[in-house]
């Protein structure tokens, strides 16, 4: 027997058991949730609208320019679309406050700190050529708004919070073949009974 005959079957063990106990450390490591917080996904009335079920294929929406750029070669012509979303939520707190010394504050609760924000978005995308899309898009990706009654008793901590974003995006799509990408599935009909 040689000695790489005898290293090889030596290591490949090793390196499943080790593999082995590194997923089951992984799977049995309590972690954090980490999640987008503020993230706003009301870019397209139309998504919504199917509750954004099947969005990577979706085409006939110009919101397939920040979705979805390579949706943009099912969109002829030239396409643009505005949307606006009205987010209405509410935020009340409970509890209680201390001051920088520890000694507890008095005050109301802020009311309900929730209010109603427009949510905008607007994409155009125009077809260059036959296999050439461009697009681009406007939306607001992340945003949160509260604003709390003045003597509450978390006043030192906040009154009013207004968090914005805008993106912009541009898009390009280029078809590859003269066929299209979109494949499309019919299945046979039952047959009728005579």
């Amino acid at each position: 027997m040689s000695m790489r005959t005898s290293f090889t079957q030596v290591a490949r063990p090793l390196a499943f058991a080790a593999l082995a106990v590194a997923v089951s450390a992984a799977l049995v490591t309590p972690r954090t949730a980490q999640a987008s917080a503020f993230q706003l996904k009301e870019n397209s009335a139309k998504g919504l609208g199917r509750a954004f079920a099947g969005s990577g294929a979706a085409a006939g929406d110009a919101s397939v320019v920040v979705n979805n750029p390579a949706a943009m070669t099912l969109l002829k012509g030239t396409v643009v679309q505005a949307d606006v979303t009205a987010i209405n939520f509410s935020a009340r707190f409970s509890g209680s406050a201390t001051d920088a010394f520890g000694r507890p504050l008095s005050g109301g609760d802020g009311g309900d700190a929730g209010t109603t924000i427009p949510v905008p978005a607007f994409f155009a995308a125009t077809q260059i050529n036959d296999r050439v899309h461009l697009g681009f898009g406007l939306s607001a990706p992340f945003g949160f708004r509260t604003n709390y009654d003045y003597g509450w008793v978390g006043r030192y901590n906040a009154l009013k919070s207004d968090f914005q974003s805008v993106a912009a995006t541009f898009s390009g799509s280029y078809d590859l073949t003269d066929d299209s990408p979109w494949v499309q599935v019919s299945l046979p009909s039952a047959p009728r009974p005579n």
